[in-house]
């Protein structure tokens, strides 16, 4: 989810996409409350970009939108 060096230094910006995603996933059922509760905190905490992967790396990535087709309705015998 975190691209770069993992010794990076994480901005609070960081944090925040780290803590969105955790939270994504407690609304998806993906954890529980309390594995968010302390992903959050840790996440609040992360020095750095590694730190923050590993709470994430294991939460599916949201489903990317696919573009809507039409539906085409099959031939009249």
């Amino acid at each position: 989810m975190f691209d770069g060096d993992p010794q990076a230094r994480a901005k609070d910006r960081d944090r925040d996409r780290a803590v969105y995603v955790v939270d994504a996933a407690l609304r998806n059922g993906q954890i529980s409350q309390q594995d968010r509760d302390l992903r959050v905190e840790r996440a609040r905490a992360a020095h750095t970009i590694g730190e923050l992967d590993t709470l994430t790396h294991d939460i599916a990535s949201p489903p990317t939108l696919v573009p809507a087709t039409a539906v085409v309705p099959p031939p009249v015998p």
